[in-house]
């Protein structure tokens, strides 16, 4: 089902007659794919077509309830108990983790900083992340 709907993507921008799609900003393109993924996610994890439409019809019905509501929900299901902590804990692992992508793309490559150190502080570093 996912790849029918790339196929119609394509098919879609080569009926318009545009077979690459250069009018719309990159950041745009980014995020009508991000969306189409997501889209496709919903005929991937349903069961059957019927509960993936289902879930379509009840997504605009998602509004009747608060963001936060929507999100905790599962967590509050699944049994955790502050599902505050949880979210704020792993948003903060999640800045981390694009803090030292965006610090080894532009200022640092961490495979020169190790191998520009003596193999001793380098056998350091490996025993003490293994712990």
């Amino acid at each position: 089902m996912e790849i029918g709907l790339g196929g119609v993507g394509v098919w879609g921008a080569r009926r318009l007659g545009r077979p690459n799609v250069t009018f719309l900003p990159d950041w745009l393109k980014i995020v009508i794919t991000f969306h189409l993924v997501l889209f496709s996610w919903i005929f991937f994890r349903a069961n059957n077509l019927d509960d993936a439409l289902l879930i379509i019809q009840r997504i605009p019905r998602l509004g009747t309830t608060t963001f936060t509501e929507a999100i905790f929900a599962t967590w509050q299901a699944a049994g955790v108990a502050d599902a505050r902590l949880e979210m704020a804990l792993s948003v903060g692992l999640i800045v981390i983790l694009e803090i030292i992508q965006w610090y080894e793309r532009y200022i640092a490559n961490m495979e020169r900083t190790f191998t520009s150190n003596p193999g001793w502080l380098r056998w350091l570093a490996y025993i003490y992340f293994q712990f």
